[in-house]
C-alpha cells in the first residue's frame, strides 16, 4: 500500500520513541551560544523568551527500502523553530496537562540548505506524490516494509542521542 500525498502526517502515523531518553540537565553540556533563527511569523507574546539559545545536536533521517539505505535529511537542532521552553509553554497554555517525566517532541526540524529538509512533503514537487531520491531514482512516499531511521548525536563526548527506527507495517484489516 502506497499512501497518497496528504493522506497522513507523521504525528499520527508510525510513531516511535527512541530507547534513549535524555534529560534537560544532560543536554546543558551541548547548549550552544548560537541563537535560534528569527521567526516569521513571530510567535505569540507568551512564547517570547529572553534566552533563545538552543542545543547543538546533529540529526539525520534515513529510509531503508528493499535493503538500500537512502539518507533523506541531515540537519541540526540549531535549525529548530522553537526552543524546549517554548514547547512547554505551547503545551501548558493549550490546557494540556504536563507532569514530571512527560515526553516532549520537537516535531520536524528542517535546515536551511539542500539535503536538510526533515519532511518528505518538503522534498516533493508541488502537486506530486513523488520526489527524487538522493540516489537519482524516483521515489514515492513511505511504503509497507520501509524502515525510517532517525539518529542524533551531540558535540559532547559520551552524550549520545542514539538511533530510533520503525518499520512501516501493512494496515490491519477491519473485520465486522
Amino acid at each position: 500500500m502506497q499512501l497518497p500525498l496528504g493522506a497522513v502526517n507523521s504525528k499520527a502515523f508510525a510513531t516511535a520513541i527512541s530507547p534513549w531518553v535524555i534529560t534537560m540537565d544532560a543536554l546543558e553540556a551541548c547548549r550552544s551560544g548560537d541563537m535560534l533563527p528569527r521567526k516569521h511569523p513571530q510567535g505569540l507574546k507568551h512564547l517570547e523568551v529572553s534566552d533563545n539559545k538552543n542545543y547543538e545536536i546533529s540529526l539525520q533521517a534515513d529510509v531503508i527500502r528493499e535493503g538500500r539505505t537512502v539518507t533523506i535529511c541531515r540537519s541540526s537542532f540549531l535549525s529548530s523553530y522553537w526552543t524546549f521552553s517554548q514547547y512547554i509553554a505551547q503545551q501548558s497554555t493549550s490546557c494540556c496537562g504536563l507532569n514530571p517525566g512527560d515526553l516532549l517532541a520537537s516535531g520536524t526540524i528542517s535546515g536551511g540548505g539542500l539535503g536538510a529538509n526533515g519532511c518528505l512533503l518538503e522534498l516533493s514537487a508541488p502537486n506530486s506524490s513523488t520526489f527524487p531520491w538522493p540516489d537519482g531514482s524516483a521515489g514515492g512516499y513511505l511504503k509497507d516494509g520501509d524502515v525510517v531511521q532517525l539518529s542524533g548525536k551531540t558535540n559532547v563526548q559520551g552524550l549520545g542521542i542514539g538511533v530510533c527506527s520503525n518499520e512501516i507495517k501493512p494496515s490491519r484489516t477491519h473485520v465486522s
